[in-house]
């Protein structure tokens, strides 16, 4: 006679727990910005301890313009773009 095995599986685990795994149907989000325009974010530090960043109209990097970019320094001061 053949024993079953009465151990849980792991995704039955994971069900009871509340983890389900992620479906491969469900649809992600994806935003893009091309930056034709300021998108507004906010700048955090941005003029201190020579710090020099944002959105500009510039095309330093190629394409049309509009960029995001600048001079971040390496520093103990919270700065952020976004």
């Amino acid at each position: 006679m053949l024993q079953r095995n009465n151990r849980p599986n792991f995704l039955s685990i994971m069900a009871i727990l509340g983890f389900y795994p992620i479906s491969v149907t469900q649809a992600q989000i994806v935003r893009t910005n091309n930056f034709d325009t300021n998108p507004g974010w906010t700048t955090v530090g941005n003029g201190v301890n020579n710090n020099n960043f944002g959105y500009q109209t510039s095309s330093f990097a190629g394409g049309t313009s509009g960029e995001i970019g600048g001079r971040f320094t390496r520093s103990d001061f919270v700065r952020s773009y976004g």
